[in-house]
């Protein structure tokens, strides 16, 4: 955490216990380190929530036809938010 005058400047990092790789971050500024904390836990809430709602919508979505955009966009996206899970 870093202090420039009165704002507080942050990056939170979520690293895979097993082989470190990074698997997101949420940085945040605000003018003290609750403030902070509580934009970074929120960022990271909606990236879970948001790969719980593409995983729902495949599961519904499994026995689709190949190639359809929307189910291709939908696994692409869960793959990126899959760490979050």
């Amino acid at each position: 955490m870093t202090k420039a005058g009165n704002t507080f400047v942050t990056d939170a990092k979520v690293l895979d216990v097993g082989t470190k790789k990074l698997l997101g971050s949420a940085g945040s500024r605000g003018d003290s380190p609750d403030s902070i904390l509580n934009k970074q836990i929120d960022e990271l809430s909606r990236k879970y929530k948001a790969a719980e709602q593409y995983q729902k919508f495949l599961d519904l979505w499994k026995d689709a036809d190949p190639g359809i955009p929307e189910v291709e966009n939908a696994k692409n996206r869960a793959e990126k938010l899959s760490a979050f899970l």
